[in-house]
């Protein structure tokens, strides 16, 4: 088998539709056996998708899912990782937390917003949350929690690692200390959460795995054997500990 790959830049502030659409079109045209996508947010069209399934070629979603879209799918149980975080912040003292979500239009970003709000719900819990489908808008958060006259949040869980090492910076910039006066969380153990100052905790993914069985679940249709329902495997996830979050 040949692989032919296309990155759509990932830039979160301006997903490129119409690259992933070109992609999707070259990808055809050179008459692959089937489709690993990973779309830029739950809006891409369905539409670019049917000529797929009218030459009845499988494609498989990884990472984030399409709005309205019936297909496999291959991620991290992005819920489930938010209520560990959570529990994990609780578990060292933490009452007041906030969430720097990213673009509710993206599913992941989404899923880990209300799985973080669900479990730190309770009696004399506070979730604070922050909506910032931009980099760009991360200093006016910030800057806003911590000019607020009522209580501070102690810790915030930040959408991915990108969004916590621009939380670090900010903090920082302000003359605040990590995790003295603020814990930090980020997503995905990127390789930059370890080299931060302080290194950032974060929550592993296991993107290996999630490639593996992308792969896995592709060739299985390919031979026919993986049925007719679409697939969904959402997988386990483990919390990476690191100085960034301290105990109050």
């Amino acid at each position: 088998h040949v692989m032919l790959m296309g990155w759509s830049d990932n830039d979160l502030d301006s997903p490129n539709v119409e690259k992933e659409r070109e992609f999707i079109e070259r990808f055809l045209e050179h008459r692959v056996d089937g489709l690993i996508l990973r779309p830029p947010d739950d809006n891409l069209p369905a539409s670019f998708l049917e000529e797929a399934r009218a030459q009845e070629i499988p494609f498989i979603l990884v990472d984030r899912q399409i709005r309205d879209v019936a297909c496999d799918f291959v991620g991290s149980d992005n819920a489930g990782a938010a209520e560990l975080v959570a529990r994990e912040l609780m578990s060292r003292g933490h009452r007041h937390v906030a969430q720097l979500a990213g673009s509710l239009s993206i599913s992941t970003f989404r899923e880990r917003c209300v799985g973080f709000e669900r479990a730190v719900s309770g009696e004399g819990r506070v979730c604070q949350t922050l909506i910032c489908p931009s980099l760009k808008e991360i200093p006016e958060k910030i800057r806003k929690i911590f000019s607020a006259e009522t209580s501070r949040p102690s810790a915030i869980l930040c959408a991915n690692d990108e969004y916590a090492v621009q939380v670090l910076k900010c903090v920082v910039a302000l003359g605040l200390k990590v995790p003295e006066d603020l814990s930090i969380v980020g997503f995905g153990n990127m390789e930059v959460s370890a080299w931060t100052s302080p290194p950032l905790a974060s929550v592993d993914q296991k993107p290996y795995e999630i490639g593996r069985q992308a792969a896995e679940l592709f060739f299985s249709r390919l031979d026919g054997a993986a049925g007719v329902e679409p697939q969904v495997r959402r997988l386990p996830v483990s919390f990476v500990s690191r100085p960034s979050l301290a105990a109050i």
